[in-house]
């Protein structure tokens, strides 16, 4: 707590950081200052952000639920689990996903608290302050929401929707510099 001679006994005055400042979520920017009435005779369709619970868009399977209240009562699971996911959770995973030419073991594997997480550990781990990565256009707003406020330039090249979204080589290479460190790009199955 930062006290000066204007400031009273027992009150903070706290700055926000310099990273908390650059951060930005360009969906915030839109829908903040939506000002829009729903038509009447249309049923709203919601595209809530983050949990996809809230709406009752997403029910978990019973056998899912009882494994949870199982494990609560042994009485095995009251504490806080390793950062990177339970041991045998990422055995299962690394088994799971696992290929003759690709072997994963438990070590390859990080569990986090959703995909937002996960992409902020991804960009930490492969970008530095002043470097930059290429990201599809359209895309999902919140690589530009994690990299910000590391000062990781979010470049964007685009997709073509007339053939069926496919990158804009030309496009995308004329974005890459010496300070390029990752390009994201999908590959459909």
């Amino acid at each position: 707590m930062a006290m000066n001679s204007s400031t009273r006994k027992g009150e903070w005055n706290i700055a926000a950081s310099k990273a908390s400042q650059r951060a930005v979520n360009p969906i915030r920017r839109i829908v903040d200052n939506l000002k829009v009435s729903p038509h009447p005779q249309k049923a709203v369709i919601s595209l809530a952000l983050g949990d996809p619970t809230v709406f009752g868009n997403f029910r978990i399977d019973e056998s899912c639920i009882e494994a949870v209240i199982s494990k609560f009562r042994s009485h095995t699971a009251n504490g806080y689990a390793p950062s990177t996911g339970l041991e045998v959770a990422r055995d299962a995973i690394a088994r799971k996903y696992a290929t003759k030419t690709s072997p994963l073991t438990s070590n390859d594997v990080i569990i986090t608290s959703g995909a937002s997480g996960a992409l902020e550990l991804t960009i930490a781990a492969i970008a530095d302050e002043g470097q930059n990565i290429l990201l599809p256009r359209p895309g999902f707003s919140v690589y530009e929401t994690l990299a910000g406020p590391k000062k990781i330039e979010c470049r964007y090249y685009n997709l073509n929707p007339e053939r069926s979204w496919e990158i804009d080589i030309e496009h995308m290479k004329s974005l890459i510099d010496k300070n390029t460190a990752a390009i994201l790009y999908f590959v459909r199955s």
